[in-house]
């Protein structure tokens, strides 16, 4: 014997529990790739705001632990990443060991997934870079970027420790809003230096983290940056590449 009402009411049920269920679950925090590039071995994050105010919890309206500013590098607690609510990413603190050596002390905390970027947020630089040249100094150590339009450029490195005396190393320009990073094309020269970038002025910036500063920097001709916007041209991805300005 069919019984139609009695199979369409017993789905109806079904449906609505796996509805439930799914509400309860909540809203997922992380795509599979992003949660997977946070849970790598020191997996850091950088400040994109001006100040990201990082909690005691991951809600609006818990305390505040501490400030970070812009471009600040904040380390990712893998461990509370599983129950990570969606929009915060959970911050470790600074190891006690660390915190005896001076510098920032970050307590535990939260912080606003929109308040920072990582991983796939940048972007390859692919035109209208505005930056010639730069060079950025700490003490003795010395490091001379010579940039192409393209966002390619040469480091060179200049002190007197023996392992800077090296050939300059095929670099390139990723952006993920307001913060760059320079990074070595070859993964043996694993070089990477993150600056803050003023579209309004078309320039990079050092930030209160670094020790060093930026020194000597030279902007493109503005024949160069013809019909440019203050902000360089991104590809699509962050391993998308040029065919035409080949880096």
């Amino acid at each position: 014997m069919q019984f139609p009402l009695l199979r369409s009411a017993c789905a109806i049920f079904v449906t609505l529990v796996f509805l439930v269920h799914s509400a309860d679950a909540g809203e997922s925090a992380f795509t599979p790739r992003e949660l997977a590039l946070l849970k790598m071995s020191h997996s850091t994050v950088r400040v994109a705001v001006d100040e990201a105010v990082l909690h005691a919890a991951p809600d609006a309206d818990s305390p505040s632990a501490w400030t970070a500013r812009w471009v600040d590098t904040l380390t990712v607690d893998s461990r509370r990443l599983s129950s990570a609510p969606a929009g915060w990413i959970p911050i470790k603190g600074t190891d006690e060991k660390l915190a005896a050596k001076g510098g920032n002390v970050v307590p535990e905390s939260w912080v606003r997934r929109s308040d920072v970027v990582f991983g796939d947020d940048y972007k390859k630089v692919i035109g209208c870079w505005p930056v010639e040249s730069a060079s950025f100094v700490e003490g003795e150590y010395e490091i001379e970027f010579a940039f192409k339009p393209d966002g390619s450029a040469m480091a060179s490195e200049l002190c007197d420790i023996q392992v800077c005396n090296r050939p300059p190393h095929r670099s390139h320009v990723y952006m993920a809003r307001n913060v760059v990073s320079v990074e070595a094309t070859s993964k043996k020269d694993g070089f990477m230096f993150a600056f803050g970038y003023r579209p309004e002025e078309r320039k990079l910036s050092s930030t209160d983290e670094q020790p060093g500063e930026l020194e000597e920097q030279k902007p493109f001709p503005d024949a160069v940056l013809k019909d440019c916007k203050s902000v360089p041209t991104l590809a699509k991805s962050r391993t998308q590449q040029n065919r035409t300005l080949r880096p």
